[in-house]
């Protein structure tokens, strides 16, 4: 079978969004008549111009092959020669479930579909990667042996480990024990992933964006950051990061192929750049050569009901009109991450930057963040005390933000620390009561996995707010909040280990921090305060100590 190859960027005037206008021979045919002419036939002017051009090319070559894979050499690569015969070709896994993970029972149809359900309700929506109609299309190709790069058995089986996450620990009719459903289907999916990263297509990355997500919910960070660092850097490997509309409009690939390309490599993006901040590690991936579309809010969808509970007993039933919201979700989170893209560097990533540019970074980026809540559109805004709209669960998790960077070095300008405190208090008062509005919608059973980092940067502040009696707020309402942010941590660990993990960390800081306070026996100062500041520019060390709790673009 003759693999075709579509090149892009043959000499150094070709831009990356040209179309390529001619068809390469098969591999090895172009091959074997290189070989035939380099023995026969002395090599003329031109031919040696064009191999220097070929050479000193720096543009990089995109390469589509059958079943649309795609490929994408950068300049510096030696194939990114048209002539170099690919050393890796596409051939999907057929083989049988049990050739990877033994002799356990394949999971009945129905049990898939439901945690599929799951998975597609309360997970996707806040991190879109997989387009449900095009996987139920690309299994079918599967099934038949065709060849798609937007199906795998390790993306399959990632979507059940995480929709289990929403369900009872074990089946009542699939044997799993004594693995929970959880760790059956995630194991299985790591396992058949290894065998996938040998010639990984679109549905691997996916597989691994999801991945990120399950193992950092069971509180295994390291694998976690490193599946979503894996999947942006395989995403770039397989050209997602480039615009593919002049394709489209050749007609090598559809437009809703490019739509998902698209929406993959953003929200492995936005994956990467999250749990970067959860974990206090700066964004390290290069974005300079992206041409890709960011995501955007389509006309047409907004009349379309595109989300609904899995259970009619939700108070937002299949008739609530609920809008199909995901890709002005995905744009926003985008503008986050670029936003507080310079706080990871500069104001967390080093110890060695000047007041004075702290100060200034800092004082921008509150004003940018503040613009951002201010312009969202009008479908992501929602009202603390509405308490009948059906907000769907994603755009509940989207309005909060708990950001260390508000609180200012010293000596403060602007506002100064107390404002940037109260703003803080607030925040996590305004998390205390979205948790109530998603309790009464939707129950804190199912709720996807970021809220755990989401609750306990607000119970950071609130314990704050506690212990520093500070003025603006009342004990008692305090004491609600936080019990309230301390409740629903406890109801996420029947989905989430690193709610518990989360949870034993701030009962134990709330006793240490109580202690302190009430042995240092410091008297109230006038404004209220037990305490004043001595300094208000960490160290390096307290800033690294203190940001995997503290500060989090939880969204």
């Amino acid at each position: 079978m003759q693999q075709q190859q579509f090149i892009l960027g043959s000499s150094p005037n070709d831009g990356l969004a040209i179309p390529p206008t001619l068809q390469a021979e098969s591999i090895e045919t172009v091959y074997s008549e290189s070989s035939s002419t380099l023995l026969k036939e002395p090599a003329s002017a031109s031919d040696i111009e064009g191999l220097v051009d070929e050479i000193s090319d720096r543009v990089g070559t995109l390469k589509i092959g059958p079943g649309g894979k795609t490929r994408f050499y950068g300049p510096t690569s030696t194939f990114n020669l048209r002539e170099m015969p690919s050393s890796d070709s596409y051939e999907p896994d057929q083989s049988s479930p049990t050739d990877h993970y033994g002799s356990e029972e394949e999971i009945p149809a129905d049990v898939e579909d439901h945690l599929l359900d799951l998975y597609f309700t309360w997970q996707d929506p806040s991190f879109h990667v997989v387009d449900r109609h095009i996987y139920e299309e690309a299994k079918e190709k599967w099934k038949n042996r065709e060849k798609t790069p937007f199906y795998s058995e390790a993306l399959r089986n990632a979507m059940c480990a995480l929709g289990s996450a929403f369900e009872s620990r074990y089946h009542p009719t699939v044997i799993t024990f004594p693995k929970t459903l959880v760790e059956f289907f995630a194991d299985r999916a790591k396992s058949i992933l290894e065998t996938e990263l040998d010639s990984p297509c679109v549905a691997t990355i996916q597989a691994m964006v999801i991945l990120s997500s399950h193992e950092v919910g069971n509180g295994k960070d390291a694998r976690g950051w490193l599946y979503s660092g894996s999947a942006l850097r395989l995403a770039f490997d397989l050209a997602l990061h480039l615009d593919m509309s002049s394709y489209v409009s050749a007609g090598m690939i559809s437009a809703a192929d490019a739509d998902l390309r698209r929406t993959v490599f953003w929200t492995a993006y936005i994956v990467d750049h999250q749990l970067g901040f959860h974990l206090g590690r700066p964004f390290r991936t290069s974005m300079e050569d992206v041409t890709v579309e960011k995501p955007r809010q389509k006309a047409g969808s907004r009349g379309h009901c595109g989300w609904t509970p899995c259970e009619p007993s939700s108070s937002a039933s299949h008739d609530s009109g609920l809008l199909d919201i995901k890709d002005a979700i995905s744009q926003q989170l985008v503008s986050l991450c670029e936003l507080m893209g310079p706080c990871g560097y500069i104001l967390y990533g080093t110890s060695s930057i000047s007041k004075e540019i702290l100060q200034a970074l800092n004082a921008k980026i509150v004003a940018e963040l503040h613009k951002w809540k201010a312009t969202l559109p009008p479908i992501l805004q929602i009202d603390l005390d509405d308490v009948t709209s059906p907000y769907p669960p994603h755009v509940l998790l989207l309005q909060p933000w708990i950001s260390k960077s508000q609180l200012q070095p010293q000596p403060p300008r602007g506002p100064g620390y107390t404002h940037a405190r109260e703003m803080c208090i607030q925040s996590a008062i305004a998390i205390s009561k979205i948790l109530n509005m998603y309790e009464s919608r939707y129950t804190l059973r199912r709720i996807n996995v970021q809220a755990v980092s989401i609750t306990s940067s607000a119970i950071l502040f609130l314990l704050f707010a506690a212990v520093s009696n500070y003025p603006s707020h009342s004990q008692g309402n305090i004491s609600l909040y936080l019990t309230t942010c301390f409740r629903a941590l406890d109801e996420f660990t029947l989905s989430w280990k690193s709610a518990q993990r989360a949870k034993d960390l701030l009962v134990g800081l709330q006793r240490q921090w109580d202690l302190r306070t009430r042995s240092n026996k410091l008297p109230q100062q006038a404004d209220g305060m037990l305490y004043r500041p001595q300094k208000r520019l960490r160290t390096s060390s307290e800033l690294h100590r203190m940001a995997a709790v503290s500060h989090d673009p939880a969204l």
